[in-house]
């Protein structure tokens, strides 16, 4: 069950690492989109730069929406998993959703590391939420080439699901200098996604 979570926690971050975009980075005009999401009985919105444009991504009990722009190197992904009974109670021990979140800046096994400033945690009895700024590193292997990750990223457990939405630039190791001003230059308008993310009942 912990390597499930694993694998649907890293989704969204190794979908991105895939990507190809432009080194551009621009301002942008934000729009406010909502999800109606099938079987759930919630609606997701948050904003995002009107120019992007979504890809859906579905397998299983995962869905991932990933929003970017040909013309800039920012992209935007939320994911969503709707958990079982048992990956539900994992998470709701705080310390386990805490870890969980983590656990990627220092993960031998899938070789990544990293650092991250936390921004705020919540631990209400039907909200659980991590906010925080980090970037992750990871080298080369037989799949994927090295490349170098800066995000801004909300982790939410609410209404018994798993909820991830990420704002965040990604380049090789090469590109790292780029990257990180890319990102930093971004800043506000992720922090705008991250702060505008609403889940509301049907």
């Amino acid at each position: 069950m912990k390597n499930i979570l694993k694998i649907s926690l890293l989704s969204a971050l190794l979908i991105t690492l895939s990507a190809h975009a432009a080194d551009k980075a621009s301002n942008q005009s934000i729009k406010q989109l909502s999800f109606n999401l099938d079987d759930r009985d919630y609606t997701v919105s948050f904003n995002c730069p009107k120019e992007f444009k979504d890809s859906v991504f579905k397998h299983d009990n995962m869905l991932s929406i990933i929003l970017s722009n040909e013309n800039n190197k920012l992209t935007i992904s939320y994911t969503n998993i709707k958990l079982n009974k048992e990956e539900l109670n994992y998470l709701k021990d705080k310390q386990h959703f805490k870890d969980s979140i983590l656990k990627p800046f220092s993960d031998k096994e899938n070789l990544l590391y990293g650092q991250y400033n936390l921004i705020k945690e919540q631990y209400a009895k039907d909200h659980y939420s991590i906010i925080l700024t980090g970037f992750l590193k990871k080298p080369e292997d037989e799949y994927l080439p090295d490349s170098e990750n800066h995000f801004y990223q909300r982790t939410d457990l609410m209404f018994n699901d798993f909820h991830r939405l990420s704002c965040q630039v990604s380049g090789r190791k090469s590109e790292a200098a780029v990257t990180k001003f890319i990102f930093n230059s971004n800043l506000s308008l992720c922090k705008s996604v991250i702060d505008s993310f609403k889940v509301n009942p049907k």
